[in-house]
C-alpha cells in the first residue's frame, strides 16, 4: 500500500482472511487497526492502490472486530481484490449508508445474487445479540455456491430463518423459482405484518416490489438498495 493521508473515515487494515468460492464470487475479511464502528446494512469502499475507491455492503457481525465482505467479480477492482495475497494492506473508508434495520418486530428480507450481503450483517447481528426482531430471509440466486454463506445461515434459529431459491440450477435441498407474490405467501404467511427490505439487481428490486404491491404490501413498508 503506498503512502498517503489518511482521511476522516479512512481505516488503515489487512487482509487476515479470503474464500474463492468460484472464478465469480468470493469473500474476503479484513482486520482493521483501529476499531470501525459500522451499523448491520452499512458499506466501505476499499481504496486499492491506483484504482478508484469501490463500495461493498458489510457482511460481518457488527458485534466482531473484523469486516467480512462477500463480492461478486465484474471489473478491474474486483478482479484486484481476488487475486489480493492475505497479507495485504489496505484502506477502508466509511461506513456509509442508511440502508439498515429499523425498529421493526418483524421483517422480511429479499435478496438477489450477491444482494445477500447487507442481510448477512443483519442476521448475523441480530443473532450474537439475541436480538428479538422476528427476520425471514428469502435469498434467490442462480446456483447454490451464490449463496455464500448457506450453511451458517440455514443452522440460525427461531426467530430467524432462511430460505434459499434456486432460479437456473436445481437442487434437491432448495426450492426452484423467483421470489414473486405466491412464494412470498407460501413462505412467509404472515407477510402483512412485516416490513420488507430488498437488496439485488435494479431488475430483481422491480420485480420483486411487483410482488409485494400485488399482496397489498404499502409502499411504507418496502425499503431497497439496488445497483
Amino acid at each position: 500500500m503506498a503512502e498517503h493521508t489518511l482521511g476522516r473515515f479512512d481505516h488503515e487494515a489487512v487482509v487476515v482472511a479470503k474464500n474463492i468460492i468460484d472464478d465469480s464470487h468470493f469473500t474476503i475479511m479484513f482486520r482493521p487497526h483501529d476499531s470501525v464502528r459500522f451499523i448491520p446494512g452499512q458499506y466501505v469502499s476499499v481504496v486499492l492502490d491506483g484504482m478508484r475507491p469501490a463500495p461493498f455492503s458489510i457482511a460481518s457481525s457488527a458485534e466482531t472486530g473484523d469486516i467480512e465482505l462477500g463480492i461478486g467479480v465484474h471489473g478491474t477492482v474486483t478482479t484486484a481484490l481476488r487475486d489480493t495475497p492475505v497479507g495485504t494492506k489496505v484502506v477502508l473508508r466509511g461506513p456509509f449508508g442508511r440502508f439498515t434495520l429499523g425498529d421493526e418486530k418483524k421483517v422480511c428480507f429479499l435478496s438477489g445474487g450477491v444482494g445477500i450481503t447487507p442481510f448477512a450483517s443483519m442476521l448475523r447481528t441480530l443473532r450474537d445479540t439475541s436480538g428479538a426482531t422476528d427476520a425471514v430471509l428469502l435469498a434467490s440466486a442462480k446456483h447454490r455456491r451464490q449463496f455464500l454463506w448457506a450453511d451458517e445461515f440455514l443452522a440460525l434459529r427461531s426467530p430467524l430463518r432462511v430460505v434459499f431459491t434456486l432460479t437456473q440450477e436445481h437442487d434437491p435441498l432448495l426450492h426452484h423459482g423467483r421470489i414473486d407474490a405466491a412464494f412470498i405467501r407460501a413462505q412467509v404467511p404472515d407477510f402483512a405484518e412485516r416490513t420488507f427490505y430488498a437488496c439485488g439487481p435494479a431488475a430483481f428490486i422491480d420485480a420483486v416490489f411487483v410482488a409485494l404491491a400485488e399482496l397489498g404490501v404499502s409502499p411504507e413498508r418496502m425499503r431497497k438498495e439496488a445497483w
